[in-house]
Protein backbone atom coordinates (compact mmCIF):
# COMPACT_ATOMS: atom_id res chain seq x y z
CA UNK A 1 0.00 0.00 0.00
CA UNK A 2 1.16 3.47 -0.86
CA UNK A 3 1.86 5.82 2.62
CA UNK A 4 1.68 8.58 0.72
CA UNK A 5 -1.78 10.43 -0.25
CA UNK A 6 -2.66 12.02 -3.32
CA UNK A 7 -2.57 15.22 -3.64
CA UNK A 8 -6.40 15.70 -4.82
CA UNK A 9 -7.38 13.32 -1.43
CA UNK A 10 -5.37 16.01 1.21
CA UNK A 11 -7.13 18.74 -0.47
CA UNK A 12 -10.58 17.04 0.56
CA UNK A 13 -9.36 16.56 4.07
CA UNK A 14 -8.19 19.92 4.55
CA UNK A 15 -11.35 21.14 2.72
CA UNK A 16 -13.17 18.92 5.66
CA UNK A 17 -14.94 16.63 2.83
CA UNK A 18 -13.43 13.46 4.42
CA UNK A 19 -16.48 11.68 2.50
CA UNK A 20 -14.83 13.17 -1.04
CA UNK A 21 -11.18 12.57 0.32
CA UNK A 22 -12.48 8.67 0.95
CA UNK A 23 -14.01 8.28 -2.03
CA UNK A 24 -11.20 9.35 -3.92
CA UNK A 25 -8.34 7.06 -1.81
CA UNK A 26 -10.62 3.99 -2.90
CA UNK A 27 -10.92 4.66 -6.25
CA UNK A 28 -7.28 5.76 -6.81
CA UNK A 29 -5.76 3.00 -4.94
CA UNK A 30 -8.44 0.36 -5.44
CA UNK A 31 -8.90 0.04 -1.86
CA UNK A 32 -11.62 -0.91 0.46
CA UNK A 33 -14.06 1.69 1.84
CA UNK A 34 -12.93 0.70 5.74
CA UNK A 35 -9.31 0.79 5.03
CA UNK A 36 -9.80 4.48 2.84
CA UNK A 37 -11.26 5.63 6.01
CA UNK A 38 -9.08 4.34 8.77
CA UNK A 39 -6.14 5.57 6.17
CA UNK A 40 -8.15 9.17 6.34
CA UNK A 41 -8.72 9.22 10.22
CA UNK A 42 -4.93 8.03 10.44
CA UNK A 43 -4.07 11.30 8.63
CA UNK A 44 -6.47 13.44 10.57
CA UNK A 45 -5.15 12.54 13.46
CA UNK A 46 -1.52 13.03 12.43
CA UNK A 47 -2.66 16.24 11.44
CA UNK A 48 -4.43 18.29 14.55
CA UNK A 49 -4.34 21.45 12.51
CA UNK A 50 -7.50 20.13 10.71
CA UNK A 51 -9.25 19.74 13.66
CA UNK A 52 -8.87 23.76 14.17
CA UNK A 53 -10.09 24.20 10.83
CA UNK A 54 -13.09 21.93 11.63
CA UNK A 55 -14.06 23.89 14.55
CA UNK A 56 -14.04 27.86 12.90
CA UNK A 57 -15.45 26.08 10.18
CA UNK A 58 -18.24 25.27 12.10
CA UNK A 59 -17.99 28.89 14.70
CA UNK A 60 -18.71 31.23 11.57
CA UNK A 61 -21.64 28.99 10.50
CA UNK A 62 -23.12 29.32 14.16
CA UNK A 63 -22.52 33.09 14.09
CA UNK A 64 -24.53 33.33 10.80
CA UNK A 65 -27.59 31.46 11.93
CA UNK A 66 -27.30 33.79 14.93
CA UNK A 67 -27.36 37.08 12.69
CA UNK A 68 -30.13 36.15 11.03
CA UNK A 69 -32.19 35.29 14.11
CA UNK A 70 -31.18 38.72 16.03
CA UNK A 71 -32.71 40.10 12.47
CA UNK A 72 -35.82 38.21 12.67
CA UNK A 73 -36.50 39.06 16.46
CA UNK A 74 -35.89 42.86 15.43
CA UNK A 75 -38.43 42.80 12.57
CA UNK A 76 -40.92 41.12 15.04
CA UNK A 77 -40.41 43.40 17.31
CA UNK A 78 -40.43 46.40 14.40
CA UNK A 79 -44.06 45.00 13.14
CA UNK A 80 -45.14 44.82 17.00
CA UNK A 81 -44.93 48.59 17.57
CA UNK A 82 -45.79 49.59 14.41
CA UNK A 83 -49.70 47.94 14.51
CA UNK A 84 -49.93 48.36 18.26
CA UNK A 85 -50.50 52.65 17.70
Amino acid sequence: MNTELPLDVIEAVHANQKQTAIKRLCEQQNLGLQEAQEIIELYSAQHPELAANQDSTQLSGTGYWLVIDIVIVMLGYGIYVFFKN
